[in-house]
């Protein structure tokens, strides 16, 4: 991502939200994956617990 113009980054979060509010379980698994690896590689950041919440639908 370019710092410079996250506008990239933000789009493809959006496209991922949207498909997984769809029901494409691909894009759903692989935003659950990039999410469980920030929750690993940042264990004491404040999205603990978010791709679970996530997943479920009680994130917000």
């Amino acid at each position: 991502m370019d710092p410079e113009d996250p506008a990239p980054a933000g789009h493809d979060l959006a496209r991922r939200l949207s498909a997984s509010r769809d029901g494409d379980e691909s894009l759903a698994a692989a935003m659950r994956a990039d999410l469980d690896r920030v929750a690993e590689r940042f264990p004491d950041g404040p999205w603990t617990g978010f791709p679970s919440a996530m997943a479920d639908g009680t994130a917000g």
